[in-house]
């Protein structure tokens, strides 16, 4: 053997615990199995779509069922299915993700094991944000494919690929973020209002970003970084937020008598695209940033930890 079997018979001890328990539980389970093959197989139906639709246009036709050479160009099909999957089909998969915790009382066992809440909640994301990615990899052959098709546009491929794994990103955070909740209609309620996060700020800036830097001169790749420095920062907070809705739950496990601020943080969530979007209003793209900057500290410190030796009182009475 070239190489010795036990070097790859476990994780790096650089992983932190609770990405590693994640991964384990998750990379052989059926929620994601199914959908890493079912995206592929749309994936390639989508691809060969699209290439009937190209040589349709190339024998003459300008358009083909109302698209033009946007369709082409910017890979509305391709780019449709990576996003309807990334989006809701894999973030779905974390419906259930505290309550498997709370169920079995894991939740207690992991705090007694020394790990705190935001180690908890943030071993979950990066475990949902790792096979995102591992599936966007995969996807990958299929969108160099499309140079062949013409008319790829590289520097907006990567731009909406980038924005792509970001709002995969918040929207995770935001799922897990509601699983912790045990009423049904209650995570529905919380997943609704991510999907109009989604829709009011991270999809509606990703698409001006795309369009901004085509422009000529200084200004429009000027306004395509600020809106994309607008994604980011606005990305973060959302991830915060929806992180801290999992995290204000796991306070029960930890410290019983000092209830965590659920109700605040749950109407910062709801109105976080307010909160972000208004000063945007008076100071375009600037203010959006700086908004999302103070909410993003306020969402991380609105929910302060037990003082030092109370957390293993509680956790053992």
């Amino acid at each position: 053997m070239l190489f010795s079997e036990a070097k790859f018979a476990d994780f790096s001890e650089r992983i932190h615990p609770m990405t590693v328990k994640e991964l384990r539980q998750g990379l052989r389970a059926r929620k994601f199995v199914v959908p890493f093959i079912a995206i592929h197989i749309v994936m390639v139906a989508a691809c060969a779509l699209e290439y009937f639709i190209v040589t349709d246009m190339a024998s003459g036709s300008s358009t083909f069922a109302g698209a033009d050479d946007n369709l082409i160009r910017y890979g509305l099909i391709y780019w449709g299915v990576a996003y309807f999957m990334m989006l809701f089909v894999i973030p779905a998969t974390r419906f259930f993700d505290l309550q498997q915790e709370f169920s079995g009382r894991n939740a207690e066992l992991l705090l007694l094991s020394g790990l705190s809440r935001w180690q908890i909640v943030r071993g979950k994301w990066v475990f949902s944000v790792a096979l995102s990615l591992l599936v966007f990899v995969s996807i990958l052959p299929y969108l160099f494919l499309r140079y062949f098709f013409g008319g790829f546009e590289l520097v907006e491929h990567l731009m909406i690929g980038a924005a792509l794994l970001l709002n995969n990103a918040v929207f995770c955070a935001m799922v897990i973020g509601a699983s912790a909740y045990r009423n049904y209609l209650g995570r529905v309620s919380l997943i609704l209002a991510a999907v109009f996060v989604l829709g009011s700020t991270m999809i509606p800036a990703t698409i001006f970003a795309v369009v901004a830097i085509e422009k000529p001169g200084f200004w429009g790749g000027f306004a395509s970084l600020l809106l994309f420095i607008n994604l980011i920062t606005a990305g973060g907070f959302f991830t915060i937020l929806g992180l801290q809705l999992a995290r204000v739950k796991l306070r029960t496990f930890e410290d019983p008598y000092d209830p965590a601020p659920g109700s605040q943080v749950v109407i910062l969530y709801l109105f976080a695209p307010l909160l972000i979007g208004i000063p945007g209003i008076f100071l375009p793209m600037v203010g959006s940033i700086i908004a999302a900057l103070f909410f993003t500290w306020i969402a991380i410190n609105i929910d302060p930890p037990p003082k030092k030796g109370k957390r293993a009182f509680y956790a053992q009475h």
